[in-house]
């Protein structure tokens, strides 16, 4: 990933790689070519299988379908707080329709951030976890006739006043809410899909999201003449972040695989509007045909505060078979 003049740039290794996933995908699998699976790194020594995602759990799931669970099994074991010290907040390996789960730091009274698009005639919440306690769920969106919006709300004050490693689970079922509180005591429903374009936790976190405004294009890019073009704002410094390039490919009727092609570390990286290119190439230098979207994580490393976040472009860019 090619920066311009004045941003330091190296290459990130294996570890610590993680994956936002908007989960409207629609627009996507017009584009994304068939090839073989593929999948993401996942932290050396983590071991564990690609990202594959079946569709039916990205699109509409017919009514009577499979209830919605916050908080979906997940085989890797929960990073503890080194971990996400140093590779920052880990997000699922897989995913089901209206349901996103990120493991990171909170704390009670902190606010949390959220940039989200569901559908309407939906109820989404926020269901909170440390090791084997569980909080109050939170709604986030009562109905979903806003469309895409920023919604901030705090943690519950029984999480306790120092910051600690947690789950987040954001899901989004079917039926407007009936009910401001109780979540996860409500009737079970389908799932509802859900786009989630930025995710937060922490002082440093909100604003609206820390990390926003990301810019991914254009759409089909001539390489090698052109380059795509990378943008992004953050309004606040943080100790550590990463400029992350996934594809996204269709691996089978009914499956898309997700796959971190690239990474740029920045220890820190500092307020302000950010810029650089991407030419195209993953980690081996070929050019694979896919559909390939911008991430942004951010996080901080002190005693004291350990906000995070991420954000992933709306936008895509196409690389196509020649």
């Amino acid at each position: 990933m090619k920066r311009h003049p004045g941003i330091s740039s190296r290459r990130l290794g294996t570890a610590g790689r993680v994956v936002i996933m908007c989960l409207s995908l629609g627009p996507l699998l017009a584009h994304a070519q068939r090839a073989p699976g593929g999948g993401y790194d996942r932290p050396q020594g983590g071991g564990g299988p690609s990202v594959s995602i079946p569709l039916q759990w990205l699109f509409n799931r017919p009514e009577g379908g499979s209830e919605a669970r916050p908080k979906p099994p997940d085989p890797r074991p929960k990073p503890d707080a080194e971990s996400l010290l140093k590779y920052g907040p880990q997000f699922p390996v897989s995913l089901s329709a209206g349901s996103f789960t990120v493991e990171g730091f909170m704390q009670g009274g902190w606010p949390f951030v959220i940039d989200v698009a569901p559908r309407p005639d939906s109820c989404t919440w926020l269901a909170l976890s440390a090791g084997e306690k569980t909080y109050p769920s939170i709604m986030l969106d009562a109905d979903g006739r806003a469309g895409r919006h920023v919604i901030k709300v705090p943690l519950p004050d029984e999480i306790g006043p120092s910051p600690q490693p947690g789950q987040y689970a954001v899901y989004s079922v079917q039926r407007a809410c009936t009910s401001a509180a109780g979540g996860d005591r409500q009737t079970a429903r389908p799932f509802s899909p859900i786009a989630i374009y930025g995710i937060g936790g922490g002082p440093r976190a909100v604003g609206s999201v820390a990390v926003n405004n990301l810019q991914f294009g254009p759409s089909a890019p001539r390489f090698p003449q052109e380059s795509a073009s990378i943008g992004y704002s953050t309004i606040r410094d943080f100790g550590r972040g990463t400029e992350e390039i996934l594809r996204f490919e269709v691996t089978a009727p009914d499956q898309v695989s997700v796959q971190l092609v690239g990474a740029t570390p920045h220890d820190p990286l500092q307020k302000g509007t950010h810029s650089g290119s991407w030419d195209g190439k993953d980690g081996g230098g070929a050019r694979v045909p896919g559909v390939y979207r911008l991430q942004v994580r951010v996080w901080d490393t002190l005693n004291d505060e350990k906000s995070w976040a991420g954000a992933i472009s709306p936008d895509s860019v196409h690389i196509v078979k020649q």
